[in-house]
């Protein structure tokens, strides 16, 4: 396949994300899905195992791609910790099924539009994205924000959300603005993550529209790779073969 020559070849030549100068443009597209974060958590992992980490020009993260993508450019290989171990143990400080039905009455009656005009948080939000990204990512496993953003220079991260007004997807990077500091990055990470109405208050940066959970447009963000000039794209799905993606194969979560 010609990917994996072309990693072979870059494995082989030890050079760096962005100067192989073979004319190439390799991304690693990072699909979300929840606790599914754990399937390509273990895949990047066996990535730098392979010590093909360098091979990759760009990263883009959708939802919990995001965050699988950030310990990724951070050469943080413990980072599938946060699905395996971090996450579970953590329980209902984290993921909490009582409030499902009731967050799910405070939405299912509202159109796409409608929902930038959710109240700042509503009292039944499912998954509490705080301690994610403050309490997980920002202290029990915390991201090396020193070697993550040393490596972002040359192997950017792409968080993919979805934008709610002009209904289709967008990349949050620290080229065009969106983050320079890990409480930064953690923002941008939530929007992606962001389930309108489950996980609290949407999130809005200035001059822009309100952003939401990437699975919304593109779960999968391959079409933000190639738009953004990759010549050619790895995409690890965190769902098996045979499984569709899109609004017409959708989980009742989703």
């Amino acid at each position: 396949h010609p990917i994996l020559e072309l990693i072979r070849a870059r494995v082989a030549a030890g050079t760096r994300p962005s100067r192989h100068g073979d004319g190439a443009r390799l991304g690693l597209a990072v699909e979300g899905g929840g606790m599914r974060g754990c399937v390509s958590a273990g895949m990047v992992t066996a990535l730098h195992r392979l010590g093909a980490a360098d091979a990759f020009d760009a990263v883009y993260g959708s939802s919990a791609g995001c965050l699988v993508g950030a310990y990724f450019i951070s050469r943080q290989t413990n980072g599938t910790a946060v699905y395996h171990d971090v996450l579970p143990e953590a329980g209902a400080r984290f993921l909490d099924k009582s409030r499902l039905v009731a967050a799910l009455g405070a939405t299912t009656s509202m159109r796409p539009r409608a929902w930038a005009g959710l109240r700042p948080r509503l009292p039944h939000d499912v998954f509490n994205l705080d301690f994610l990204m403050t309490t997980v990512v920002g202290r029990l496993w915390p991201l090396d924000w020193t070697s993550f953003w040393a490596n972002n220079r040359h192997q950017p991260l792409n968080v993919v959300v979805s934008g709610l007004l002009s209904m289709d997807s967008h990349t949050l990077t620290s080229a065009k603005g969106h983050f320079a500091t890990l409480p930064e990055l953690a923002r941008c990470m939530r929007a992606s993550m962001l389930v309108p109405g489950m996980t609290g208050p949407l999130v809005t940066f200035p001059g822009h529209q309100p952003f939401a959970d990437a699975l919304i447009f593109e779960p999968m963000p391959y079409r933000s790779a190639a738009a953004d000039g990759c010549t050619h794209v790895v995409v690890l799905r965190t769902r098996p073969d045979g499984s569709q993606v899109g609004a017409f194969a959708r989980s009742c979560y989703e």
